[in-house]
């Protein structure tokens, strides 16, 4: 039986019975004893003693179950709270943007129970507005790392992340993006990494994980590819190497994961001489253990092509500019 019924119903049958004990003495106080229960503290009082309508028992325990109704409300509201909590960040680690938007609601409502109580000459309080492209800056310690099969939200496809690897999502990227100096943009949805990795090395080597909407891109045709590329037609996965974005910094491996409206990137960047097939192997195992849904696949796609190839596209990536990262630090700074 659920324990605030359980008090509920204590309390009403003891009250009951005050109020038939008091009645025998005085029927108006005992029907305003049964209405209002708190006034029997005067039956109590003259009535301490007598057989037939001494309360004592009665009134002793009305007030102990209303003490541990009233403990069991407040448990119950902060493990509401706790539990609201805790689904924001589960959804924040599928769909970062809709979390947020969850978030501002709340402060928006919060906002509006105040305007009543809170003087206007008082600062208001302040609020970080959805931004797609922010990340927090989630210490290491308290990174939740994802196994098993992750859903890849606005790629509407499943990535089953291997054994001994764990998912990390774009929103808790903050500090380590700032530590290894990759940037984090609205189209990344995360980063892998393998568990033996020290994430508190400058330079660690991790899989990067993003979608891009670039519609259905028709794939290269032999030889025309700029870049050496391997293109796998069955699972619709083209696999190249191009320098990082600063050229001292090594070499990017890529592999695209074409679906019917777009590419799912892996990138495992700035890669050195000795680490280049260790990063072939990495975005050419996430591309294969990658399912997209339903009807999102390449293949399932009937329709014009995108106006890029997906050499022209892959191309593009060597001379776009890096992104902006937003950081929300725990002292309510930002960081660009």
């Amino acid at each position: 039986m659920n324990t605030t019924l359980f008090y509920w119903m204590l309390i009403l049958v003891m009250v009951a019975w005050m109020a038939v004990k008091i009645g025998r003495s005085s029927v108006v106080m005992g029907v305003v004893t049964f209405l209002f229960w708190p006034i029997a503290i005067v039956p109590l009082i003259t009535n301490w003693g007598q057989r037939d309508s001494d309360i004592r028992l009665q009134f002793f325990v009305v007030a102990l179950a209303s003490g541990l109704l009233w403990k069991n409300v407040i448990e119950v509201a902060e493990a509401e709270r706790r539990m609201r909590a805790d689904q924001i960040t589960m959804v924040a680690e599928d769909d970062a943007v809709y979390a947020m938007q969850i978030e501002a609601t709340r402060a928006d409502i919060g906002d509006a129970a105040r305007a009543t109580s809170i003087p206007e000459t008082e600062a208001p309080e302040q609020r970080f507005a959805p931004v797609p492209a922010k990340v927090h800056a989630t210490p290491l310690h308290e990174i939740r790392f994802q196994r098993g099969v992750v859903r890849l939200r606005h790629a509407f496809a499943n990535l089953e992340v291997p054994p001994h690897f764990r998912f990390i999502g774009q929103h808790q990227l903050g500090l380590l993006s700032e530590q290894r100096m990759v940037p984090v943009d609205a189209q990344t949805l995360g980063w892998i990494v393998h568990e033996r990795v020290n994430l508190n090395s400058p330079d660690f080597w991790f899989i990067e994980v993003s979608f891009h909407e670039v519609g259905h891109l028709a794939p290269p045709s032999p030889g025309s590819a700029p870049i050496p590329m391997q293109w796998d037609a069955p699972s619709a996965t083209a696999i190249w190497g191009q320098p990082a974005a600063q050229s001292e910094r090594g070499i990017d491996q890529m592999a695209a994961k074409l679906t019917r409206h777009g590419a799912i990137l892996f990138r495992v960047p700035e890669l050195q001489e000795g680490q280049r097939e260790l990063g072939l192997r990495a975005v050419r195992l996430m591309a294969a253990r990658t399912e997209p849904e339903r009807g999102w696949a390449y293949a399932e796609y009937i329709g014009e092509v995108s106006t890029q190839t997906l050499a022209q596209w892959a191309e593009s990536l060597r001379i776009s500019t890096e992104p902006t990262v937003v950081v929300e630090r725990d002292d309510d700074q930002t960081q660009l």
